[in-house]
């Protein structure tokens, strides 16, 4: 991984969302995409457009999807804040998003499985 690029966090956040919120990427709104603050980064935008979380809607999503102490390797937080390294994340999360909505979301786990359950029997 370069310095500052951050496309191997932000990928494995993006399956990790992929499991958990279904069409996730279709709920980002990548104008208003900012990823210091904590209603309008890509957890916080989930939080409020699909549980309805109103307060600390990036604390809470955190909490709900039981991503503790994972957001710096999942793509979602730095662990040393500094202005060029946000501008990157949210280069790396712009481009995750465009390229999911252009080419679709990969599978989910829980779709394989449910395949390979009906074509079993």
């Amino acid at each position: 991984m370069r310095l500052f690029d951050f496309s191997e966090p932000v990928g494995r956040g993006a399956a990790v969302l992929d499991d958990a919120v279904h069409g996730w990427h279709d709920l980002v709104d990548l104008d208003a995409l900012d990823l210091r603050c904590g209603h309008s980064c890509v957890l916080g935008q989930l939080g409020a457009r699909r549980f309805g979380l109103t307060e600390e809607p990036y604390a809470q999503t955190v909490a709900l999807l039981h991503l503790e102490l994972q957001t710096v390797r999942l793509g979602f937080n730095l662990a040393v804040p500094r202005p060029f390294a946000w501008s990157a994340l949210r280069r790396a999360w712009v481009q995750e998003v465009t390229r999911r909505r252009a080419h679709g979301a990969p599978a989910r786990q829980a779709d394989y499985e449910l395949v390979a359950g009906a074509t079993s029997g």
